[in-house]
């Protein structure tokens, strides 16, 4: 199974996804911001970051052009989770190497569970 790295600043979000993807045999840490995500990063690669777009101090895009996954961390995927559904901030993230942007309201558990073996596949 996978290290994830689940980005988000809802407690009980992260607690409950945390929870889910550990009994599918994920390991899973999680951080309430980008500044604590790229302090992770500087001394773990994770294989997936499930990133929520809306983060305290800096927002999930900017996490993900200075944490550069198309040529810097090459083997790590991603996976935006979030509410905010703006097309182009959609498209900015598909920029930065995100592989898939997920409505966190309209996915369950289940859904997002399959998401994730289909990214990593890839």
């Amino acid at each position: 199974m996978a290290t994830i790295l689940l980005i988000d600043d809802t407690e009980s979000l992260r607690t409950s996804y945390s929870r889910f993807l550990t009994q599918l045999g994920h390991t899973v840490t999680t951080v309430s911001s980008a500044p604590e995500a790229l302090e992770y990063l500087a001394t773990n690669t994770p294989d997936l970051l499930l990133i929520d777009m809306l983060i305290p101090k800096m927002n999930g895009v900017e996490l993900l052009q200075q944490y550069d996954i198309l040529n810097v961390h090459k083997g790590v995927k991603a996976i935006a989770f979030s509410n905010l559904t703006e097309p182009i901030i959609e498209a900015k993230a598909r920029d930065l190497g995100v592989s898939l942007y997920l409505n966190k309201s309209r996915t369950t558990p289940p859904e997002l569970a399959e998401a994730i073996t289909g990214v990593l596949a890839k």
